[in-house]
């Protein structure tokens, strides 16, 4: 059974934590690329001091620290999320609590979406390969083009492999085992099980993701949307995950009349 695609638009709208969330993200995005503008004013002019470079080192440093940070709170959320499905509470996003506890789950769910977006790259690498080696042993000269071509095809079937995390994530959170969560046979065995289910759940993902981003040209509410558009996701593979694996009965079918 498909989530619905009001119930996926309007759970992330909690409009508390998307606000908080969006507004943490504009802001230290904000606030880490506005000395950037002034560093690179300086290296192109010429007149960057001997000290700058050391500098520049430094706020790298800090950039992809605050970042990492900030990226680990967001996953951790996604995990907050999770839980508060897995829990029943399936109509709005959760508030932030417990932020301690979320950069914890948020380490946590960086190595599973790690490991989940291993797998689909390794798979197009060898398949790429493959069919190189198979047409430039036929006809060389054309090996190139087509395996480009190829490529491309592959990236296509293999793209909604890339968000298999999510569903990893909701086996994390009602395990509680990280280990569980990278039992990659059996999370691939629901998705491949449940083909149609997750075919059409990753169609109305990209649904919701295409109208909040209409809404960001329309409304200007980019770093919200953005947010909203990643614990729909959350939300849609999470109710897949608890139907796939039998936690969320179907509803019964009527009886056919006798």
């Amino acid at each position: 059974m498909a989530v619905e695609i009001e119930k996926a638009l309007k759970y992330p709208l909690n409009f508390k934590p998307l606000f908080m969330l969006g507004m943490l993200f504009f802001i230290v995005l904000i606030s880490l690329f506005i000395p950037s503008i002034f560093f690179s004013k300086d290296v192109l002019t010429g007149t960057a001091s001997d000290g700058i470079f050391s500098l520049i080192i430094l706020y790298s440093i800090f950039f992809v620290t605050t970042l990492v940070l900030l990226f680990t709170f967001f996953n951790g959320y996604m995990v907050s999320v999770s839980r508060s499905i897995v829990a029943g509470n399936n109509t709005k996003a959760p508030e932030i609590k417990d932020i301690v506890r979320i950069f914890i789950d948020g380490i946590k769910y960086e190595v599973i979406s790690l490991v989940y977006t291993i797998v689909p790259v390794l798979f197009l690498i060898l398949a790429v390969m493959t069919t190189y080696l198979l047409i430039a042993a036929v006809f060389r000269p054309l090996a190139e083009g087509i395996t480009i071509l190829m490529g491309f095809l592959y990236l296509f079937l293999l793209y909604p492999l890339f968000f298999v995390f999510h569903i990893a994530g909701a086996h994390f959170v009602r395990t509680g085992s990280v280990r569980k969560a990278l039992n990659i046979p059996y999370i691939y065995s629901l998705v491949f099980g449940n083909i149609k289910a997750y075919t059409i759940d990753f169609f109305i993902y990209f649904i919701v993701t295409l109208v909040y981003s209409i809404a960001i040209m329309v409304l200007v509410t980019y770093p919200f949307v953005l947010v909203a558009s990643y614990v729909a996701g959350q939300y849609i593979f999470t109710m897949f995950y608890l139907e796939s694996t039998g936690f969320i009965a179907e509803p019964e079918k009527p009886a056919a009349p006798s």
